[in-house]
């Protein structure tokens, strides 16, 4: 008999439900997409068979049946902070920052360092837990924010950045408009390790220019989300 089609009949434990996966000739890995997190399945290897006159012959196993529990997807998380040694900056109603970063209601207020060349930055904390074996296929991060104005001479330089921890940029600065809009960033797996992305961080950053040093600008934060996706 020969081996015409190689399948493998995977059974969602969880829910009792069944797919079959069929690919054309002898293979031996099968990719296996779209299943749920943290489910409990079994995959049964088998072939599709013909026989001398060229006939189906029914499946045949191919070793022994699998059963595995998937890992997440996607993780993300709202955790909010700020840099260490900037702690001397003060949120108007922090706790409105945990907003989803698309809701148009909802945010803080950080007003910014006064001065010529005055720097205001604070870091938004991730806090995600990916396993150091996980193999990263995609990362996302949506965030929500207003700088007051966008007048060069007053505010040059308003943006928000990934980074991994504090010192190790992640892509390009994205402009912050002087209207509440939501920004995403996306990344392929291999421009992260877990290691990284378990200290990402969201740096805002704003700088003063050499008109209006002594007046009060602010920048709003809406809200931050990073979403990975991992196996």
């Amino acid at each position: 008999m020969a081996i015409i089609k190689t399948q493998v009949y995977l059974t969602n434990n969880d829910t009792g439900t069944s797919q079959t996966i069929e690919l054309d000739g002898v293979v031996t890995e099968f990719p296996l997409t779209g299943l749920q997190p943290y489910t409990n399945y079994t995959a049964y290897p088998r072939a599709e068979c013909s026989n001398l006159f060229g006939n189906l012959g029914g499946y045949s196993a191919l070793g022994s049946p699998v059963t595995f529990t998937t890992l997440p997807l996607s993780q993300s998380s709202y955790l909010v902070g700020y840099d260490s040694d900037r702690q001397v900056y003060s949120f108007s109603n922090p706790s409105n920052a945990y907003t989803e970063p698309t809701s148009a209601s909802g945010y803080a207020t950080i007003y910014l360092t006064r001065g010529t060349g005055a720097v205001t930055y604070f870091y938004w904390n991730f806090g995600l837990n990916i396993p150091e074996d996980a193999t990263i296929l995609s990362v996302t991060c949506r965030f929500r924010a207003l700088t007051e104005t966008t007048v060069s001479s007053r505010i040059p330089v308003h943006t928000g950045q990934l980074y991994a921890g504090t010192t190790t940029p992640k892509g390009t600065p994205v402009t912050i408009a002087n209207t509440a809009t939501t920004y995403t960033v996306t990344f392929s797996g291999s421009d992260w390790t877990a290691q990284e992305l378990n200290n990402a961080k969201l740096k805002m950053y704003a700088e003063r220019g050499t008109e209006n040093v002594n007046t009060s600008y602010t920048l709003r934060m809406y809200g931050a989300e990073m979403v990975v996706e991992y196996y």
